[in-house]
C-alpha cells in the first residue's frame, strides 16, 4: 500500500481491524467489567464476532457516505477489470447514482474501497477471482460527449476510454471531500 492510499472500508480478513487490534479490545472491555480477572483471554469466537460486529457498524456508516457522495446528481465513469472463470475482463459503466455503483460489488464475497492520490477504487473478491474497479467524475466536456455518444450507440470500450482521458473525467478526492 502507498502512503498515498487511504482504506476508505474493508472486509478482507485482518485489513481494516487486525485479529490482534480486536482481541486486545475484547479484553480491555473484558477488564472494564471484570477487573480481578487480569489473565483472562478472549476465545477466537469472540474475537472474530467483534471483528464482525465493528465491520458492520463500518459498512452502515460507510454505506451512507457513499450514498450521500453518489447521489449528488452528478454523472461517473466506472473502468477495470473482472476476474471470470475464464480469464480477466475489461469493462466500465456509466454510474448516476449509488445503486448503480452498488452493482460493482454485487456478488463480492469481500470488498475494499479505498483512495489512491484521489483515484477512487474499488476491489471485490469472489470465487473467480478479484475485481479492480475505479471511478472518476465526468466534467462539463465529458457529459457533453456522453450526450453525443451514449453507451448503446458506440463501442463500450472506446467511450468509456476516451470520458476516462484528460478533460473529461476528474478524480473524486473522495477522502479529502467526505472526510475533510
Amino acid at each position: 500500500m502507498s502512503k498515498k492510499e487511504v482504506i476508505i472500508f474493508s472486509d478482507y480478513c485482518d485489513e481494516a481491524y487486525p485479529f490482534e487490534e480486536a482481541k486486545e479490545c475484547c479484553k480491555e472491555r473484558h477488564l472494564e467489567e471484570y477487573p480481578e480477572d487480569k489473565d483472562w483471554e478472549p476465545s477466537d469466537d469472540e474475537v472474530w464476532n467483534e471483528i464482525y460486529s465493528v465491520t458492520q457498524i463500518s459498512w452502515e456508516d460507510i454505506q451512507y457516505d457513499l450514498k450521500e457522495f453518489f447521489n449528488d446528481g452528478s454523472v461517473y465513469i466506472l473502468t477495470g477489470t473482472a476476474g471470470l472463470w475464464d480469464g480477466r475482463k475489461k469493462g466500465g459503466a456509466i454510474i448516476r447514482s449509488y445503486k448503480d455503483l452498488s452493482r460493482a460489488w454485487a456478488g463480492m464475497d469481500n470488498v475494499k474501497f479505498t483512495d489512491e492520490r484521489g483515484v477512487f477504487n474499488i476491489y471485490g473478491y469472489h470465487h473467480d477471482g478479484t475485481n479492480h474497479w475505479q471511478v472518476r467524475k465526468l466534467t462539463e466536456r465529458g457529459l457533453k460527449y456522453l450526450k453525443r455518444h451514449p453507451e448503446w450507440d458506440e463501442d463500450p470500450e472506446e467511450l468509456h476510454t476516451k470520458l476516462w482521458g484528460k478533460g473529461y473525467s476528474v478524480n473524486l478526492n473522495y477522502v479529502k471531500k467526505v472526510w475533510g
